[in-house]
């Protein structure tokens, strides 16, 4: 994807910052290093509207902001600067408003409107929601309103409207008649005027008669008929997951993105959608995949992003919570947490979240839940009767417990059954229900009946229903996690409000390093793109007061102590004990994180702070509220606010006191976290004005306008000092009060992103510390090729006073030092200051901290241009795992990640094409050249997407063993595979994956012959295809016409599996190319005569009419076997091949290309003559040699390719000619270090003195014995004598002589050297791979993973140093 920007800069737009304001900004912009601006709603809204999300047309620019021709001339002078626009968009809701001239057409006309399936109300929804619509608007109940003479009419151009304190409202045809009829001798409406008194009655019949109820807007905290946003009247849902609607709305946004002004797309309240996954779905093929699109999306613990959902991430509220949790200093969490239940007495989280979750239910809620209980009892459930034990109270109150209960903000099922992952999900929450509340247990049990059913059964009209069931619980779950978690508990519960933010949970304290290091390398590996955010429009307070409140956990004995002073000395401030020990200690915090910095003015503080605690203590619910506040308890509050913030006071001079004290090491914590937002994997998120102090309260107050003249004042200021070449750290430290320390940093590290972007795509590496300070330092690495960061930060200092001005007073490191990797560069340049750091493999921080309290470093290895280089052979079935076989998943990461560590740059694996028990599952049998082997697909992988339960995964895992279990495995995974088909296609609900419909198409030349074969194959329970009916075997169209009708399913899963393949192993090799890791793999000379390839292209093999095997493969007597060997493979009609100018050769190796970098070409000697034997022959002594292609294929096979990156395995049975046409075709050759040894090591051309820079030297195959069974039972007493000779030993023992042999193979002129890894362990016999022609179990050796020690890492690290690879 190309759109992906470097950085984000987050602009709130307004009448106070409009498109011109913008256009002014640009050269800051800029300067500072923006990659794209991530701009608030630019679509018309309501008038005045300070933040967009209140939409009245989604199809026009809001006026107040600028106009369409004005935002298309600003987005040009953007991307002239190198700048994208990421625009957030609101497909959720609109504002329940005269402008939205939508909805204004829907009360007035009702369902005759053409947008009355527009909105999620009795019109569009019939079943779920009941009776005209509601405008809850009026400040009394109608009838008092009506009574009282507020209701009028009142004439708007040519239309009479219901009026009410400002409020305006249209009047339908029929009541236009009745008024008409009123009037009299005014037949005409707009002859009325607004000094007319209408009767009551008509007012009432005009009422009666309208397509909405006026309504009182307390009214919907009982009952409601249309779905809003959370709990607010004033925002009325949209059905766009109606395809009409999704359109309609959506149409603008295709045209600017069409038109490039748009390069990105942000997602709000996604959750808030009926069908979130096929909004998302929709969306990308409507933008197309060149879209950089983000969700808002709040993940709770351990939760992560739908795999399947095709957007690059969320828009950082994960990544804010995680740093969030870092810099907060976790082992201080009891101590704290004692303080606090003291004070108010203990708590318990999970029930205090649940019961703030059910009394908002029960309360500003409850004409969600009837409205959902009303569903399902007259829509699911149609007329059937409840159990006896089941009453609808019981149901009603079980179906709440269900949605208080769910411990994520929702899941996102689209079909019934629901996907197994989901549905255990489901199942455990209604579990869990049944747990709290015993009396429920019938009702829960009910409730699951239908919502995980065993069997699901029914008309597809119920199971539609039942869809709309669970999505609208969905819907309620989303809204009342946050109305309950958000809006009640994070205002409630103040142990350490530094917690209480958005995309966390008061009850996580802190994050330990190692979870910290743990979520950035899997953020690294499947998010690389998600924003990381520190600061939002939603978040509860500026990311510089989380910082402030990180500093009392690191210093918990001087915060209690001042608490319980503070509390002493301002008890004469309360009135009437108000407030209470629980705000007056959420107030001691706010004013902690947020007062003004030293030397600040606090006037304007002292209003904002007033409104902010006003907001608080209504959202918490427990005093006072939104709907009935309490002004008695507010003003009182307030009171005692306004007396701590008096001058002289003794509070005053002790909070002042402490909080200079401890400010410099809020700012360490502040600049820490500016340096991890722009260094750790995503993409950083600037919220406008947050590249100086952010000490914001909640909105409305994150919404205030920016000085930015100010911030251009720093700009010019580092670039006049950048100039003069003048050094500027020590300025920064001596201004970080006004905010020019973390301005200086964030441009640095901004314009470094945009230089550097590769590198921010690189490998995640955490670094270990030494020495007195090493629990508080945080150190990694990011490596993309030659390019590295260095990245250093401290960690919870219990230094209070810190100074970098003039080196007064900064941080003590003593002797803590950072390990870099062994293969780091030495030469470091800081990204802050123009200075080289030179390390001997580590970092002294007294020395690298000098300057700053952090440090970024950036370095470009020295390329090992070395023609010489080492690797490992290891066939991916051999990895490690719990599921019976090594695979694409974790293990071969793990490996990947030894390997860099040991300085290997090459992994040769094995052939990864289908096989099974028929040929002893050999990777050299294969039934395809194309596909790639489904067992080597990763379940975990799997899991992660959503398609299969973590759960299941653990309960199924097969026993960790040293040997491959082929069978288990294919079980298993058969198993597995045709469930996440299943689950896949349910998230999909019918809407084709445009990158799985373009594989299909892309190679659709061999996939679609492999799904046929695979299914016929499973159809005739593996005969082969010459013994499938003629029909099949001889590929009649017409049968395989209907066979492919008849059998879509599971040609489709064939294929899905294949793509599925495809993707892991994309993945795998990208990350190999990040640790500067090239795959090297075996091409297999002959296939299998069960293929797809023989039964598709019978013209290419020598086969008779009936396709039996007219020739066949193999080898004459060789080292291997005294008789020869039948390998039961057809042989090529040469001449065939030649006359379609080699195309499946070309197809072939193309197809391995995709996958390797290399390929070793497996019996090569085949290429120029070949040993066939004729099909009546007894063994294979009877064959003749054969003339093959020779060099014409490989001439054919570069005509159409380029250069051939090719390995010959020039082994064997091998004469001049062989070498002639290698040699002429320029290809490395391979040396084998045990068959230089037994008779005269002096001419044997495997000795190392023989060998050519040329060569590819392995101290044994696939088909050797290892190293050391080779020299304890195979190796001969003169070939002994002989090794013994050779490395000068005076002594050789079976594990010597394996080592000897490896470090020869080091040693060699060979220009690359490849270890199998059984003769790097030292390995005996028992892990042979194969003995060729041998009836016994083969290809079963696997590694254990506590075989990957750090010793021998360090020892091939060693090696490659020592040999120059």
């Amino acid at each position: 994807m190309n759109n992906v920007p470097a950085t984000t800069y987050r602009i709130q737009f307004n009448t106070d910052f409009t498109l011109s304001d913008l256009e002014q900004l640009i050269p800051y912009l800029q300067q500072l290093g923006t990659g794209a601006i991530y701009a608030s709603p630019i679509f018309r809204a309501v008038p005045s509207s300070m933040h967009g999300y209140d939409q009245t047309n989604p199809l026009q620019i809001d006026p107040e902001i600028g106009a369409l021709e004005q935002l298309r001339a600003v987005a040009k002078k953007l991307r002239a600067a190198g700048i994208g626009w990421i625009q957030d968009i609101v497909p959720n809701h609109m504002a329940y408003h005269p402008e939205n001239t939508w909805l204004w057409d829907v009360l007035e006309k009702g369902p005759d409107s053409p947008f009355s399936r527009f909105f999620d109300t009795p019109y569009a929804a019939s079943s779920y929601f009941h009776g005209r619509l509601m405008v809850p608007f009026l400040d009394a109940p109608l009838n008092d309103v009506m009574v009282e003479g507020r209701l009028t009419i009142q004439p708007k151009g040519n239309k009479l409207l219901l009026a009410h304190n400002g409020l305006h409202w249209p009047i339908n045809a029929a009541g236009s008649a009745l008024i008409r009829a009123h009037l009299g001798k005014y037949p005409a409406a707009e002859t009325a005027t607004d000094s007319d008194t209408w009767p009551e009655a008509l007012i009432r019949e005009v009422v009666s008669c309208q397509h909405y109820e006026l309504c009182y807007w307390k009214e919907t905290e009982c009952r409601i008929n249309y779905r809003r946003f959370f709990t607010v009247n004033g925002l009325i849902a949209m059905n766009v997951q109606d395809y009409r609607v999704f359109h309609a709305t959506h149409r603008m946004i295709a045209k600017l993105v069409k038109e490039g002004i748009f390069t990105g797309l942000r997602i709000d309240h996604v959750d808030g959608l009926a069908d979130p996954t096929g909004y998302l779905l929709r969306l990308r093929q409507l933008v197309g995949e060149n879209t950089y699109l983000v969700v808002e999306k709040i993940l709770q613990q351990e939760e992560t992003l739908p795999g399947y959902w095709p957007v690059q991430g969320t828009t950082g509220y994960d990544f804010l919570t995680v740093v969030n949790g870092l810099l907060t200093d976790g082992s201080n969490e009891r101590q704290l947490s004692r303080f606090y239940d003291k004070l108010v007495g203990r708590t318990t989280l999970p029930l205090l979240l649940r019961d703030a979750k059910r009394t908002q239910l029960h309360t500003a809620m409850q004409g969600e839940l009837n409205n959902l209980f009303h569903f399902f009892r007259d829509a699911v459930l149609s007329g059937e009767k409840l159990p006896e034990n089941v009453q609808e109270p019981v149901l009603k109150a079980a179906l709440a417990s269900f949605v208080v209960h769910c411990p994520v903000y929702r899941w996102y099922g689209r079909t019934f059954p629901l996907p197994e992952p989901e549905a255990e999900e489901v199942r455990h929450t209604l579990q869990q229900a049944a747990l709290s509340a015993p009396e429920l247990r019938e009702g829960l049990s009910f409730l699951e009946s239908y919502l995980v059913p065993a069997f699901l059964t029914g008309s597809k009209r119920q199971v539609k229903r039942l869809a709309e069931f669970y999505q609208r619980c969905m819907q309620l779950t989303g809204a009342l996690m946050a109305k309950g978690l958000e809006d009640t508990l994070m205002y409630t519960y103040h142990r350490y409000i530094g917690a209480n933010e958005v995309g966390g949970t008061p009850a996580v304290f802190s994050i330990a390093v190692a979870d910290f290091h743990r979520f950035m390398q899997q953020r690294a590996q499947l998010c690389p793109h998600s924003l990381n955010a520190t600061a939002t429009h939603d978040t509860k307070r500026g990311e510089d007061v989380r910082a402030r409140l990180q500093t009392f956990t690191a210093f918990p004995r001087i915060w209690t102590t001042a608490v319980k002073r503070w509390m002493k000395v301002n008890a004469s401030y309360k009135t009437s004990g108000m407030p209470d020990v629980n705000d007056e200690y959420f107030i001691y915090q706010t004013l902690w994180g947020g007062f003004p910095m030293p030397g600040q003015a606090v006037s304007a503080y002292r209003s904002r702070l007033e409104a902010y605690i006003i907001k608080a203590l209504r959202e918490a619910k427990r005093h006072t509220d939104w709907t009935n506040p309490d002004q008695t308890y507010e003003e009182a509050t307030c009171r005692f606010v306004r007396r701590l913030l008096r001058p002289n006071t003794p509070f005053f001079r002790q909070f002042g006191a402490l909080h200079r004290e401890l400010t410099d090491a809020a700012i360490v914590n502040s600049v820490t976290q500016v340096v991890l937002k722009f260094t750790c994997p995503g993409i950083p998120d600037i919220y406008q004005g947050c590249e100086g102090w952010d000490l914001s309260f909640v909105d409305p107050d994150n919404r205030r306008q920016v000085d930015f003249d100010m911030r251009q004042k720093w700009q010019r200021k580092l670039e006049r000092a950048k100039r003069r070449g003048v050094d500027a750290i020590a300025e920064w430290w001596k201004e970080r009060y006004s905010g020019l320390l973390k301005y200086g940093i964030t441009e640095r590290l901004a314009q470094l992103r945009l230089s550097h972007k590769a590198l921010f795509q690189g490998n995640y590496v955490p670094l270990a510390a030494t020495g007195k300070q090493r629990k508080h330092v945080l150190a990694f690495a990011r490596r993309q090729g030659n390019e590295w960061l260095l990245v250093i930060v401290p960690l919870h200092m219990r230094q209070s006073v810190i100074s970098y001005a003039d080196g007064e007073e900064p941080i003590d490191w003593g002797n803590t030092l950072i390990q870099l990797p062994k293969e780091a560069p030495l030469r470091w340049q800081n990204v802050f200051i123009d200075a080289v750091y030179e390390t001997g493999g580590a970092v002294q921080l007294n020395d690298a901290l000098r300057q700053l309290p952090v440090g970024v470093w950036t370095a470009s290895e020295v390329s090992r241009e070395s023609p010489r280089s080492a690797g490992v052979l290891l066939p991916l079935f051999s990895l490690p795992g719990p599921y019976g076989v090594g695979d694409l998943g974790p293990e071969a990461y793990r490996f990947a990640d030894f390997l860099r560590g040991a300085c290997q740059r090459y992994w040769l694996q094995l052939p990864h094409n289908p096989t099974d028990e028929g040929v002893d599952y050999s990777p050299y049998s294969i039934r395809s050249a194309m596909a790639g082997n489904t067992l080597l697909i990763s379940l975990d992988e799997m899991q992660r997407q959503g398609w299969i339960t973590g759960r299941e995964l653990t309960v199924n895992q097969l026993p960790m063993s040293d040997c491959v279990d082929y069978r288990q495995a294919q079980a298993l995974k058969h198993f597995f595979f045709g469930k996440a088909f299943r689950n896949y296609l349910q998230q999909r609900d019918g809407k084709e994956d445009p990158l799985f419909g373009d594989f299909c198409v892309r190679e659709s030349d061999w996939l679609d012959d492999y799904a046929d074969y695979t299914a016929l194959r499973e159809r005739y329970r593996g005969k082969p295809w010459y013994a499938w009916p003629k029909a099949y075997r001889d590929r009649d169209k017409t049968a395989m016409a209907t066979f492919r009708r008849k059998h879509a399913h599971a040609l489709q899963q064939t294929k899905w599996l294949q793509y599925q393949f495809h993707t892991q192993w994309q993945c795998l090799k990208t990350y190999c190319h990040q640790a500067e890791i090239k795959l090297i793999g075996d091409l297999p000379f002959y296939v299998n005569h069960d293929s797809v390839d023989v039964w598709a292209h019978r013209e290419l093999f020598c086969l008779d009419s009936r396709g039996r095997m007219i020739g066949m493969a193999g080898v004459p007597p060789d080292y291997f076997n005294t008789e020869g060997q039948n390998w039961g493979m057809p042989v090529y009609r040469w001449e065939s091949h030649a006359a379609q100018g080699y195309g499946w050769w070309i197809a072939r190796i193309r197809k391995n290309l995709e996958l390797y970098d290399f390929l070793r070409l497996d019996h090569f000697r085949a290429f120029h003559d070949y040993w066939e034997i004729p099909q009546e022959a007894e063994t294979a002594k009877q064959g003749r040699w054969q003339v093959g292609p020779g060099i014409a294929l490989f001439n054919a096979v570069r005509n159409a390719m380029g250069e051939l990156p090719f390995i010959a395995e020039d082994l064997g049975d091998i004469h001049e000619d062989i070498y002639r046409l290698r040699d002429e075709l320029g290809f490395p050759g391979m040396k084998v270090l045990q068959f230089a040894f037994g008779e005269d090591v002096g001419t044997n051309l495997h000795a190392p003195h023989f060998h050519t820079v040329n060569d590819v030297v392995f101290t044994g195959t696939h088909d050797n014995d290892t190293a050391v069974g080779w020299y304890r039972a195979e190796l001969q007493a003169a070939g002994k004598s002989q090794l013994k000779a050779y490395t000068g030993a005076r002594r050789l023992s079976p594990q010597r002589a394996g080592r000897a042999l490896c470090r020869m193979a080091y040693a060699s002129p060979a220009w690359l050297a490849i270890l199998p890894m059984q003769d790097l362990l030292g390995l005996d016999s028992e892990a042979r791979m194969n003995v060729p022609a041998a009836p016994q179990a083969n290809w079963r050796w696997r590694l254990k993973a506590k075989q990957l020690t750090t010793r021998l890492q360090q020892d091939l690290d060693e090696w490659v140093r020592l040999y120059g690879r």
